[in-house]
């Protein structure tokens, strides 16, 4: 009889600790859940990208903002990592908000294309921010540029001193009023230009080309040069006195 009492208690002490494995079991599956969740939470599962003035942004700037997945939706610089990526799309970053759970919104804004350079092999259109983009886009009248310096498209950019002063010559030449038609840029102290419905090389030193700008615009008003020029001529305005030679 006591034979049977104890082998009746010892399935129950069996039985008891299985149901407290079970438990804490439970308790275990349930905690990694909640974390797994609470770390989903505060990821980024999902990326909403919109274009000014569009519903939703191209496909390919969408797929180019994947690697952005899974990555904390807090206490990261979303604006500079994306600053750093390579856009198939000339846009601008132009807000970041985001809403739980793990949802990142982004906002962009289409930057116009400034200038295009052309290559012997290649035509890169180029943003204002001096990003490079070899698709076609439907913006005329835009101003060409030669690059005889060395330069390479593998960055994605064109160098920060060459695209500031190219873009000093560009807005110096709309506000007075120059027809700039195409800039070459020999080296960091040498540029070329030529306008529309001229024959002469026109010569400026990169580093200051809002005062040369400025000369060649005098220049051009003198009933005196209008004397002087002939085809395939060269106007040097580096110089105190501009020179007038023959082009090389």
């Amino acid at each position: 009889m006591k034979k049977n009492h104890r082998i009746k208690k010892q399935k129950q002490l069996d039985i008891g600790g299985l149901i407290r494995w079970l438990v804490v079991l439970i308790v275990v599956v349930g905690l990694a859940t909640a974390l797994v969740s609470l770390y989903k939470l505060f990821r980024v599962q999902t990326v909403e990208c919109r274009l000014l003035g569009a519903e939703a942004c191209p496909d390919d700037l969408v797929q180019t903002l994947q690697f952005i997945i899974n990555q904390p939706l807090f206490f990261v610089d979303f604006s500079k990592q994306i600053s750093t990526v390579q856009l198939p799309q000339p846009v601008r970053l132009s807000k970041i908000s985001k809403k739980l759970p793990s949802t990142l919104r982004l906002s962009f804004q289409l930057e116009p294309v400034a200038y295009v350079i052309s290559t012997d092999q290649d035509i890169f259109f180029v943003s204002q921010s001096g990003q490079l983009y070899q698709q076609q886009f439907e913006q005329t009248g835009l101003v060409q540029v030669r690059l005889l310096s060395a330069w390479s498209h593998q960055s994605g950019s064109v160098e920060l001193f060459i695209h500031h002063s190219l873009l000093a010559i560009i807005a110096g030449c709309q506000q007075l009023k120059l027809p700039l038609q195409t800039i070459t840029w020999l080296d960091n102290s040498t540029i070329q230009l030529s306008m529309e419905n001229r024959s002469e090389i026109f010569v400026i030193d990169s580093q200051q080309p809002n005062l040369e700008l400025h000369r060649l615009a005098l220049v051009l008003q003198s009933g005196e040069y209008q004397a002087l020029t002939q085809s395939k001529q060269e106007l040097d305005l580096r110089f105190k006195m501009p020179v007038l030679r023959t082009a090389r």
